[in-house]
């Protein structure tokens, strides 16, 4: 049955589900077995809680299941939060009640990213960033790279303009990427405001060894290896598809 409803609260609008419980233990879980687990049982209880479907769909063993699992997450979404998907004041990420359901949006999207879904996500991202201008889940660092791999150019600079001094790695480094397009480009004088940024990236791009790469449980390091092997592991392939600017680069930090 489904019993979702949209109520508001002390910590703002929120979706009431009678599955609540079930999802606290599973985000609390030691294990995706456990995990799932719990999520069903959220289902069984309300078939509108949103994070049981994300939850589930982190435990899904094929791509195919994890697509059905999150649109089905964000169609649960669409519907329960319809009242203020036009409301101008709503502070969108800001009241801990939206959260389940842009997470759900920004995962739709990943998985929509590894299944070369270009179009989709694109629109995905677009209705994040429409929702929450102030982008607390870096949703314009992945729409930086839709707008690269497409590539649209104009949606690009627009993209940067609206974040303009933005200190996501994304971002920059989409900046680099049109910067390197202009036929008056000069590598040399481009590469060490991304050297400042991060030291490593351009390194790791053209496959450079730069060292054992430390990672945290608690998030990557701005400026730090992690960050740059994050980045390439995403990025990379954007790149390597123009070897004019993995030459340029190669030239730059002396590996040409």
């Amino acid at each position: 049955m489904r019993h979702g409803v949209l109520r508001d609260s002390m910590m703002g609008p929120a979706i009431y589900s009678e599955g609540e419980d079930a999802v606290e233990r599973a985000w609390e879980a030691k294990t995706q077995a456990a995990r799932d687990r719990h999520a069903r049982k959220a289902l069984d209880a309300d078939l509108d809680n949103i994070d049981a479907y994300t939850i589930l769909a982190f435990g899904a063993k094929t791509l195919g299941e994890r697509l059905a699992l999150l649109r089905e997450a964000v169609r649960v979404g669409d519907r329960l939060w319809a009242p203020c998907l036009d409301d101008e004041d709503m502070a969108w990420w800001g009241f801990i009640g939206t959260r389940p359901y842009l997470r759900a949006m920004h995962n739709l999207g990943d998985v929509l990213v590894e299944a070369g879904d270009w179009q989709e996500t694109e629109e995905i991202f677009a209705r994040m960033l429409a929702l929450n201008p102030n982008d607390n889940t870096g949703a314009r660092g992945t729409m930086a790279r839709i707008l690269m791999e497409k590539p649209q150019i104009r949606k690009l600079r627009a993209l940067l303009r609206r974040y303009d001094d933005d200190m996501l790695l994304e971002m920059a480094m989409a900046q680099f990427w049109l910067d390197l397009r202009a036929k008056s480009a000069d590598p040399a004088k481009l590469c060490p405001a991304i050297d400042e940024r991060n030291a490593y990236v351009l390194r790791l791009l053209v496959g450079q060894d730069v060292g054992k790469i430390e990672t945290s449980p608690f998030g990557i390091t701005m400026g730090g290896a992690d960050e740059a092997a994050e980045y390439v592991a995403e990025f990379g392939p954007v790149w390597a598809r123009d070897p004019a600017k993995m030459a340029a680069i190669r030239a730059c930090i002396g590996t040409g």
